[in-house]
């Protein structure tokens, strides 16, 4: 976060474009990091299984400068408690400077860390309380309605929908979390892949057969819940469209794609709105200095607000556009539709022109060049400093995921075989798009949960190269079974929310119940190394 003012500088001392280079030696010194989190929970429940209180301890390590960790221990702490309607909750969180490398924002900003905890602790409190942990989480899960720890009162809430199909999609078998792997029925089944065994192609089938007979299986299940957009800020974003010659559209906004493929989205949803096809669309210069404000790709915010802004601008674009060709038709304007590069009357050839030759007249007969603009605001709310309440979000999206593993009992490896996923999405405008984000994301938490150690002495970096940091490959990726659920957000006219964060945040603590359910080890600080798991085996 520091770079981009250091390179302004140069280039306007050198008045020359200036590039930063690092090294993967330098980026994994100088880059920042997802904040390490001690987390302490004290948890009572009634033997029925419903929490009645839950007090949770957050201390953050901000490293060095804290750069986004103010924002990261609020988000922590609004979120931290679950999606579960819990009467009585206490959270405590809080951010440190140290000598560690500097934390940053990375995706979940603060969700990922209290999401692991409060799910393993709630599997802790299945096997206590002798409650299947699916049903646990859906006597306690946030319904329509409920009331949120900050006193929010949600709208539509799906949290126990999405959690319902995740365990319909795998065949959850019902029971405690009380290590039954060993006798499930539901494991090794056809939507999962085998454990990888490195050179099983040269093995005898005998060894490949004893190495099998290593492994321990078990399930377990993870959900979350996430706010779309900035947080307990007011949050917008603003774009320009026009219809050129040629029956084609260009859109202007300050959009940033990063790869999470919002100009896609964007297209579609101009295209959808104006008749036209993906092709017609041109996303235009996004340099801020000409093009309406669209703020940061970041909070799972791009569909959210830039799309309601780009759709807002298609329908004013389209209703000054319509205008034009009703006057010129002497129509009423409601009469007129705009579909498959035509705009026309229903039922009416005499009024059927091509788009392109609707701009055309529309220029030089009517005179109007159809351009419009369109904002969209989604009214957030800071919370009172004091309490603690208010609304940080207006939109509110929720998910279920159930991971199946494997457990090298010798080695004490993890394999991941199977996930099976279902998220509130909202208005699923890419659907491809969306179970590439959900996969993704929860190859990425695969490899934070079993692979993935930074490891610092003194406050330095001891693994500097993908040599020692490891990371997750293609044998690395399990079956995906993705359901998707469509929950419309009633304050937005395009309905849709977002996944690019929720994604990764079920698959951490889903993984590590996995595990204990194989094996009865408990890992509660991540990565899950194999060097952890057979040292808990041991004992």
């Amino acid at each position: 976060m520091i770079y981009q003012g250091i390179l302004a500088i140069a280039a306007l001392k050198t008045k020359r474009p200036v590039k930063l280079v690092f090294s993967r030696n330098d980026s994994m010194i100088g880059s920042c990091k997802r904040h390490p989190v001690l987390i302490h929970h004290k948890i009572g429940l009634r033997k029925d299984g419903k929490i009645q209180a839950v007090e949770i301890d957050l201390k953050s390590d901000g490293g060095a400068y804290c750069f986004s960790t103010k924002g990261t221990v609020a988000k922590s702490a609004i979120l931290g408690a679950g999606p579960y309607e819990i009467e009585n909750v206490r959270v405590i969180s809080k951010g440190y400077y140290t000598n560690n490398t500097p934390s940053g924002a990375m995706r979940t900003f603060g969700i990922l860390q209290p999401t692991f905890a409060i799910e393993s602790t709630m599997d802790i409190c299945s096997e206590r309380l002798g409650i299947d942990p699916i049903e646990l989480r859906l006597i306690n899960g946030v319904r329509d309605g409920a009331v949120t720890h900050t006193g929010q009162v949600l709208g539509s809430v799906s949290y126990c929908e999405t959690l319902n199909q995740c365990a319909r999609m795998a065949a959850w078998e019902p029971g405690p979390s009380n290590v039954r792997g060993r006798v499930r029925k539901d494991v090794k089944g056809s939507q999962t892949v085998q454990p990888y065994i490195p050179g099983s192609e040269f093995k005898a089938p005998a060894a490949v057969e004893l190495c099998k007979a290593r492994f321990k299986y078990g399930r377990g299940v993870g959900t979350g819940w996430y706010g779309i957009g900035r947080c307990a800020t007011v949050d917008k974003a603003g774009a320009f469209v026009e219809i050129d010659d040629g029956g084609t559209a260009m859109i202007l906004t300050g959009v940033t794609e990063i790869g999470e493929g919002i100009l896609t989205v964007l297209t579609q949803i101009a295209a959808d709105e104006l008749g036209m096809y993906p092709e017609d669309i041109t996303i235009g210069d996004n340099d801020t200095a000409r093009s309406p404000e669209a703020a940061h790709a970041g909070a799972s915010r791009q569909s959210y607000m830039i799309g309601n802004a780009v759709l807002n601008a298609c329908r004013d674009v389209k209703g000054k556009f319509i205008r034009e060709i009703a006057a010129y038709w002497n129509v009423d304007s409601s009469s007129i539709c705009m579909r498959n590069r035509r705009i026309f009357v229903q039922g009416h050839s005499r009024y059927d022109l091509s788009l392109k030759e609707a701009v055309d007249i529309c220029k030089k007969v009517r005179g109007y060049v159809p351009l419009g603009s369109g904002t969209y605001t989604a009214h957030h709310e800071a919370l009172e400093p004091v309490s603690g309440e208010g609304n940080p979000w207006q939109a509110y999206v929720f998910g279920s995921q159930i991971a199946e593993v494997a457990v090298d009992t010798f080695t004490g490896e993890v394999h991941v075989l199977g996930i099976w996923a279902s998220h509130d999405v909202g208005r699923a405008i890419n659907p491809q798009g969306i179970e590439g984000q959900i996969e993704g994301g929860a190859v990425q938490s695969i490899g934070q949960a079993i692979m993935e150690n930074f490891v610092l002495s003194e406050g330095v970096p001891v693994n500097r190269n993908f040599a020692k940091y490891i990371l997750p490959t293609s044998v690395d990726v399990p079956m995906f079974c993705t359901s998707l659920v469509e929950n419309r957000d009633p304050f937005s006219p395009l309905g849709a929310k977002g996944i690019g964060e929720p994604a990764p945040l079920p698959t951490i603590p889903a993984i590590v119940n996995a595990i204990y359910d194989a094996v009865g080890v408990r890992v509660t600080s991540l990565p899950a190394t194999p060097e952890k798991i057979l040292n808990e085996m041991s004992e």
